[in-house]
């Protein structure tokens, strides 16, 4: 029996030896992952206020390089805009660079002559068939402005021929209306020296007074007409 006591007692001591010594290796392992999460909480500092000083600097620096740029171009437009001489050959330049030709001939003396001579002919062969389409609707357009001209020029003749027999025909009406003006101007003088004898010499001179003044108005219109007619060559 005591044989018993004493083993259960040694077993006892051997479990809570064991126990202590598990119970120091996890504070151990604790305090080191807490040391070590310490550590590297400090080196990520480290290395965001690392980076954000660079960072900084970075940004510095693109603003002192944008400035030396736009002071660099300003220098350079300042220094066109005082000396004429310089700024007029170089707006010349550009404003022969925009024009299509130049700019392709610029193109053949630069890039075109590192062009390898399949890449020519494929690129020429290309050309010319867009360039064959092209002649082709201008044709067809062509034709049918022809036909359109045509047709207008042959109104024109016809419309011409109208109007000169229209002036023809005012110019005739106009000679017969001026002699009638002449005949009823006639009249009026005539009714104007009895007036004085005779009471009914009275009456047509109205008469003949109101259609002299018609016939004027018709005479002044057809001239109108007439000269409005000659201005076109007519």
């Amino acid at each position: 029996m005591d044989d018993i006591k004493k083993a259960a007692a040694e077993a006892g001591a051997a479990v809570d030896t064991a126990m202590d010594k598990a119970s120091g290796a996890v504070r151990s392992s604790l305090a080191w992952l807490a040391g070590a999460a310490k550590t590297g909480m400090e080196s990520g500092q480290e290395v965001l206020e690392s980076g954000k000083a660079k960072a900084a600097a970075a940004a510095e620096l693109v603003n002192e390089q944008q400035d030396k740029a736009f002071g660099v171009l300003k220098e350079g437009v300042d220094y066109v805009v005082a000396r004429p001489e310089i700024g007029y050959p170089l707006a010349a330049a550009a404003t022969i660079a925009a024009f299509p030709g130049a700019r392709r001939l610029l193109f053949r003396l630069t890039v075109g002559r590192f062009r390898s001579p399949e890449a020519v002919v494929e690129g020429a062969e290309q050309r010319l068939g867009t360039l064959g389409a092209r002649i082709d609707d201008y044709g067809k357009e062509a034709q049918k402005l022809q036909a359109r001209a045509l047709s207008a020029h042959e109104e024109m003749t016809r419309g011409y021929s109208k109007l000169k027999a229209a002036r023809s025909e005012l110019q005739r009406l106009q000679s017969a209306v001026g002699k009638t003006e002449r005949a009823a101007a006639a009249v009026l003088e005539d009714l104007r020296t009895v007036s004085k004898a005779t009471p009914k010499a009275t009456e047509l001179r109205a008469e003949a007074a109101q259609k002299l003044a018609a016939v004027k108005q018709q005479h002044a219109l057809l001239r109108k007409e007439v000269k409005w007619i000659a201005k076109l060559d007519v």
